[in-house]
This record gives structure tokens, C-alpha cells and sequence, in this order.
């Protein structure tokens, strides 16, 4: 353009240009921008031969709104008017036995994924838009106990199964669906699901932590989740089953699971110092409820001596009693 000094036509591309990164930093600002969701696809059974699927498994994106039953409905449909409604049946999410299948029956396994980062792997992905963007590695996981339930009464018992799924090239593309090309699968004792547990939780909250502006709705959401006196029984009960009996369990597994609890109680008094600083006065005793629950889940901790708590953690507290 600006070799025919066409700027007429150069000035409206760059005000195009200029819109949609408005609009980007608008969207960022309020953590709206919508990003895909994935789902991961498998396909068994002989009949499966004609489209070259048999024993193949895909990473479908879909936009963010479509519900696992969404796509689940949509594909058994569109496969049972190519087969027949009687031929096409859905597999649950557990190890697939080919032996078991049945011959000329077209088998479908459908399970939500999340994008997968390894220690470390989060590094330099400081926005939501570097988190799902150049995506290869997904991750799903499914809870056992050894008694064959899946879900234990107790988290001593709690088992968890973690599948790793690689794709052939990175999310997003044009392309609809990308083949998985390799999967590794971890399982964790209950002590390494509890600090899996643990790190997901500072997982979020750094999340929250760095987000440029803050957003008081998701922010709020985790801590809920995480200080309340009503919720805060998941690393209390953490606490005492794992540190209460420190000596049953591995001692590396202990020390990494102090660690872990000590990261969560500082991000917490990180994250309700930050909520302070951005809410209304009609949120103030939404705030004071945070301190509450804060305090309560501190003195818990002390009590039982599982950690000392962190500086910031005691510096808070004496604020919050000053408050009284």
C-alpha cells in the first residue's frame, strides 16, 4: 500500500487493526475472551475400518459453551445415521478390552480434557491467552480406590489415575479435530493425589494472583472455595489424615505435602489482601467472612502443629485482629 501511496486505503486497515486490539484488551481486562474447550475421542471396533478410525483416539476442540452431553449427543448421532442407531454404542470412561467388544458394533469413548503442563511448564504463559494457546499436551484423570469403587469415604483411600494424551501437532489449528499420537498415565497414592489436590488449589490461585487488572469475580470464586468455613474442610481434612499421621506415610511424600500447605496458606493471605483492595463497600462483609474463615483455617493449622505458618499468613492475622 504504501508503495501506491494508497493511505486512504493503509489508514483503514491500521483503525481495523487498532479496533480489534482494543477489543482484545477489553476482553482481558474482564477475563471474557472465550477459548476453546477439548475433549478427547476414541474409536473401536472393526466396523470403524471403513473411515480408517478403528483403535484411533483424536483431541476434538469445540467452542467453549459445548457440554461434554453436547458433543456426546451430536456424535452418537451423526455416526448412527451412518451405521444405524442399534450399532453405534457409547464406552464409559474405563480401560478399553477389544476382546469384549462386540463384532460389527461401532464403540464410542468421550471424556473432557484439560490442556497439560508439566513442573514448571506454566513458566512464561503469564495470560489466559498464553495458557491455551500452542496446546500438544492434554490430561484427564479418573479416581479409584483398591476396592474397585471409585470415589472413597475417606482420602486415605483415595486413589487417582492421571492420562497424559500428546497430540501430533498443537491446538488451536484449522483443523477440528488433531490424532493423539502417545499417552502416559500416573497413578498417585492418596498422599500425591492429596498434594495434587493442594497444587491445583495454588495452581488457581496464582492464576487469580497475576492477572493484570484483578478479577474480583473469579478471584472470589477460588477463594470460596478454598477459605469459607464451610469449604475449607478439603485441606483441614488434608491435613489430618496425611500430617496428623505423618509417620504412616512416606516421608519425601510428608515434607512435599508441608511444602504444599505452606504455598496454599500464603497464596490464600495473598489472595484476600488483593480482594480487599478491589471490592465495593457493599462487599465488606463478604471481606470480613474471608478473614473469618482465614483465621479459622490458621488457627487449625497451628493447633495441630502441621506447619508453621508463613510471615505473610501471621501478618495478616494480627491485621485482621486489629480490625476487631
Amino acid at each position: 500500500q504504501r508503495t501506491n501511496q494508497n493511505y486512504d486505503q493503509l489508514s483503514k486497515l491500521f483503525n481495523e487493526l487498532h479496533s480489534f486490539c482494543q477489543e482484545i484488551i477489553a476482553a482481558d481486562k474482564t477475563n471474557s475472551r472465550l477459548f476453546a474447550s477439548y475433549y478427547r475421542i476414541g474409536f473401536y471396533g472393526e466396523i470403524w475400518n471403513d473411515l480408517r478410525l478403528d483403535n484411533t483416539q483424536f483431541i476434538y476442540k469445540e467452542q467453549q459453551g459445548v457440554r461434554l452431553a453436547d458433543i456426546t449427543d451430536r456424535l452418537l448421532k451423526q455416526y448412527k445415521e451412518h451405521y444405524g442407531n442399534d450399532n453405534v454404542l457409547q464406552l464409559s470412561n474405563a480401560e478399553v478390552d477389544k476382546s469384549k467388544l462386540e463384532v460389527g458394533k461401532a464403540y464410542i469413548q468421550i471424556v473432557s480434557v484439560d490442556p497439560y503442563f508439566t513442573a514448571g511448564g506454566e513458566k512464561g504463559r503469564v495470560t489466559l491467552w498464553d495458557r491455551r494457546t500452542n496446546l500438544s499436551k492434554f490430561v484427564y484423570e479418573t479416581p479409584f480406590t483398591m476396592s474397585g469403587k471409585a470415589q472413597a469415604t475417606d482420602m486415605g483411600e483415595q486413589y487417582k489415575r492421571k492420562v497424559i494424551l500428546i497430540t501430533e501437532q498443537p491446538f488451536p489449528s484449522v483443523l477440528k479435530r488433531i490424532k493423539i499420537i502417545s499417552k502416559e498415565e500416573i497413578i498417585l497414592s492418596p498422599i500425591e493425589n492429596a498434594i495434587d489436590l493442594l497444587e491445583g488449589r495454588c495452581r488457581n490461585f496464582r492464576v487469580e494472583l497475576d492477572a493484570t487488572p484483578p478479577n474480583p469475580k473469579t478471584l472470589q470464586i477460588v477463594l470460596q472455595g478454598s477459605v469459607l468455613a464451610l469449604v475449607n474442610a478439603g485441606p483441614l481434612e488434608i491435613c489430618r489424615i496425611f500430617l496428623g499421621n505423618a509417620s504412616k506415610f512416606n516421608e519425601i511424600h510428608v515434607n512435599d505435602l508441608r511444602i504444599k500447605l505452606n504455598t496454599f496458606v500464603e497464596l490464600c493471605a495473598d489472595a484476600v489482601v488483593l480482594n480487599e483492595s478491589i471490592i465495593q463497600a457493599d462487599q465488606l462483609a463478604f471481606q470480613r467472612g474471608l478473614e473469618e474463615g482465614f483465621k479459622n483455617l490458621c488457627s487449625e493449622i497451628v493447633k495441630a502443629n502441621y506447619i508453621v505458618l508463613p510471615k505473610k499468613s501471621v501478618a495478616l492475622l494480627e491485621n485482621i485482629d486489629r480490625k476487631v
